[in-house]
């Protein structure tokens, strides 16, 4: 689909930060397509993206827009902070990565130890103690300490008219405790709305 639209693109059979080491191209064991699931997951990915660019579109702030991490296939967008924040270990990947205070946003379909798909928040610098707290929200969410990270099961979201609302909950009352954990000054200006007028939609001609 993509040559018919006039893209070229080529794909590095090679696998990173993976486990397997076998190339793409040699690997009789993993290939697998279920229509349905393949489906599923997409809509999944495309409800991630819909809910973080709903939440830090209007955020009067540094930001990253969400985008697909392939190393650890999330969909995350980051707030950033102008705070410089070295990762302590000399390692190439996290030295660039990790490199300013951030929270991330972000959607994964799980690993080994926590396999389900689900809403994640990551602060940076990590924070290793229990964020656990009444007023998180919706019921479902909650904080990992040993990985420093907000969870929110998509199981949790399941069957219910207030998916979206449940999700833009979550992003920001996580938000709000992590960055008072972090001491970000003036963090509350970032939600202040813009100075305009509703503009005037246009209507479908029939």
């Amino acid at each position: 689909m993509l040559q018919h639209g006039g893209v070229s693109i080529t794909i590095n059979p090679r696998p990173q930060e993976m486990e397997e080491t076998a190339l793409l191209s040699e690997d009789t064991v993993h290939h697998v397509y279920e229509p349905a699931q393949a489906l599923k997951g997409l809509e999944l990915f495309h409800f991630a993206l819909h809910e973080e660019l709903k939440f830090i579109g209007p955020l009067r702030c540094r930001k990253v827009k969400p985008g697909l991490f392939w190393g650890t296939f999330d969909v995350s967008a980051i707030i950033i902070q102008n705070i410089a924040e070295p990762f302590p270990e000399d390692k190439p990947i996290e030295k660039a990565a990790f490199d300013e205070q951030f929270i991330e946003f972000g959607f994964w379909l799980g690993d080994e130890q926590t396999d389900t798909p689900s809403f994640f928040i990551l602060p940076y610098p990590f924070i290793y103690k229990d964020l656990n707290t009444s007023l998180l929200e919706p019921e479902g969410a909650y904080y990992n300490s040993q990985v420093s990270e907000f969870f929110l099961p998509v199981s949790a979201l399941m069957n219910s008219l207030y998916s979206s609302e449940f999700v833009q909950r979550f992003f920001q009352i996580s938000f709000d405790i992590l960055a008072e954990e972090l001491k970000w000054k003036g963090h509350e200006y970032y939600k202040k709305p813009l100075l305009m007028k509703s503009q005037p939609t246009m209507k479908r001609k029939n």
